[in-house]
């Protein structure tokens, strides 16, 4: 663990500047059980803009890290939610490196360049989609898991969501016009049967009226039409991602020759081209010949059309997606994974990125930019502690947070240590160890802030030279009131008001008491007059600002004492009839 950090100020020069000084830096003093179970330390690293707090965190992760490798999980883990297209080219994507940015860098190599097939209302699906689709994936991934649902803590981090119920979402290639001529790499034999599917499933749609059923003129089985239609597409939706594989490169010869009854349905027709597909490598005999499809295929298709016909409200299935439990889209999720994996090996004996043709939404709503933030940072980190091998646990870890809390609500704000420090360790007890952490953070928020005793946190300033320097602010913070910490002028140097009001104000504090018979005509006063005073006086939520300002103005326009209280008593006046009318009604 680290309790002092030790480097010269050339390592960060452009920090500390270039000199070869010597610079300790204190991360606390209160430590262990102070903070709860299985944490050894809370810091935090707060400052002024540009003083260095994401700088000092990347210094202690480049240098303090335990089997830190681009191919094996190190013992620093870093966070970040900001997007500063910050990368470095010269290396892999590193595991422990959870930043927006490098999350963003790995799932873009995750999206394959082709085109998707459009959304229901006929848009073509593009690549900040397909993230969103892999960003929810990973979500559904931590709020499925027996983590967050065994552990109480976490109903209270996300309380007000409400989640258990999520979205699948068609997400096939764009072959809407795929035929016979089109073909040019999938197997001979399969051509006519995937066209005639294909036109099968086209010709169905187009009959989608033939189910429909009135009483008294109104549409009552709208879910089952939505559900024939889905079904349907959902077929051309696997397809046109099978013969996009196929299309990319054969190797092989096809394996008999599919017969094909008219009779049949799409439904049928595709459960018989799944069964039967087969295929086998060029030069070699038939009885090496292999499935193209696994029988998770049907398995999938089967359970899905399960699901479908049991929704019995319109609204939770529409012609392209469909809303069901966790428990479903964990199956679908699992199954797909199986398919997409066989087909990809069985084809090309290598394996390859495959598009999904479903996608899943770890919610059936939209999340706010502030539930996202928070749901985001668990599932990363969820994410990568799937990854650690049993063998390579550490037996400490260290969490640098990089302003963790940006986009919070206050509310959760406030939240955000007491959260982080109950959280945080579920996440390092392994099968076989229980791993002790540290958690150092930056934040600019005095709610956070307040969290920390004075001794853990580490003020950084800027002197004349505009060189970073530790600030020696005795400034208490444990338990503090936000407003006195707002207050400190290591916060806003300048009292806690809006420029803008504070500008407005200041103007009009100089047109009251500017006496205009011996004004400089340069005087830099805005076109006040006497209403537009008035107006802003109103305004200013702060009474002793509001009375001072309203002294200021009886001078002004040499309203006596009298005028001044008779215009308070119908202020009253008014006031009290407004509260009347208010009970009245009641």
């Amino acid at each position: 663990m680290i309790q002092k950090i030790r480097f010269y100020a050339y390592e960060i020069s452009h920090v500390f500047g270039n000199e070869e000084r010597e610079i300790e830096l204190s991360l606390g003093t209160i430590k262990n059980d102070f903070w709860g179970e299985n944490i050894y330390m809370v810091s935090a690293i707060v400052g002024k803009n540009g003083a260095g707090k994401s700088s000092i965190l990347k210094y202690i992760k480049d240098n303090y890290s335990v089997n830190h490798s681009y191919d094996s999980i190190g013992n620093i883990i870093y966070f970040s939610p900001h997007l500063d297209y910050r990368d470095d080219y010269n290396f892999d994507v590193d595991p422990t490196n959870i930043s927006l940015d490098n999350i963003l860098r790995r799932d873009l190599e995750d999206i394959i360049d082709d085109e998707k097939e459009p959304n229901e209302s006929g848009w073509k699906l593009n690549p900040k989609q397909d993230l969103e689709y892999l960003n929810t994936s990973r979500q559904m991934d931590f709020l499925s898991s027996n983590i967050r649902e065994k552990h109480p803590v976490f109903s209270k981090i996300f309380e007000g969501l409400k989640f258990g119920i999520g979205n699948i979402v068609l997400r096939g290639s764009d072959k809407r016009e795929i035929s016979k001529e089109s073909f040019h790499n999938t197997p001979q034999q399969f051509r006519e049967v995937i066209s005639k599917i294909l036109e099968k499933s086209e010709a169905e749609l187009d009959d989608w009226s033939s189910i429909r059923v009135r009483e008294n003129k109104r549409l009552i089985n709208q879910h089952e039409i939505n559900a024939y239609i889905f079904k349907r597409n959902l077929i051309i939706s696997f397809l046109s991602i099978v013969v996009s594989v196929m299309e990319r490169h054969n190797d092989y010869l096809s394996e008999g020759v599919l017969d094909i009854d008219d009779s049949q349905d799409a439904i049928d027709l595709l459960r018989k081209f799944v069964k039967n597909a087969k295929v086998h490598p060029q030069g070699h005999s038939s009885k090496e010949a292999k499935n193209v499809f696994i029988p998770q295929v049907l398995e999938l298709f089967e359970f899905i059309y399960a699901i479908v016909d049991e929704i019995k409200d319109k609204d939770l299935i529409s012609n392209k997606s469909f809303s069901t439990k966790y428990k479903n889209l964990e199956k679908i999720k699992d199954l797909q994974k199986e398919i997409s994996n066989h087909l990809a090996i069985n084809y090309y004996n290598r394996r390859i990125k495959i598009n999904n043709f479903l996608g899943i939404q770890s919610t059936d709503r939209k999340l706010s930019s502030g539930e996202n933030a928070l749901l985001n940072f668990y599932s990363v980190l969820y994410e990568l502690i799937q990854k650690i091998d049993l063998e390579n646990i550490q037996k400490e870890y260290i969490l640098l947070l990089d302003e963790a809390d940006l986009g919070y609500h206050p509310e959760w704000k406030k939240r955000f240590v007491n959260s982080i420090v109950k959280s945080l360790p579920l996440f390092f007890n392994f099968s076989n160890f229980q791993s002790k952490i540290q958690i150092i953070f930056t934040t600019h928020d005095p709610l956070t802030l307040s969290d920390i005793p004075r001794q853990n946190v580490l003020f950084l300033d800027k002197n004349d030279e505009e060189q970073t320097i530790i600030s020696e602010q005795n400034i208490e913070t444990f338990g503090a009131n936000v407003n006195e910490l707002l207050a400190d002028s290591f916060f806003i140097s300048d009292g806690l008001m809006g420029d803008f009001a504070k500008e407005k104000i200041q103007d009009l504090v100089s047109f009251l008491t500017f006496d205009v018979e011996s004004s400089d005509e340069d005087q830099p006063i805005g076109a006040w007059d006497e209403d537009s005073a008035q107006q802003l006086i109103e305004l200013v939520g702060e009474q002793v600002i509001q009375q001072r300002l309203k002294s200021l103005f009886d001078i002004k326009f040499n309203i006596s004492e009298k005028e001044a209280l008779q215009s308070k008593i119908n202020e009253l006046q008014q006031k009290l009839k407004e509260l009347n009318e208010k009970d009245s009604v009641r």
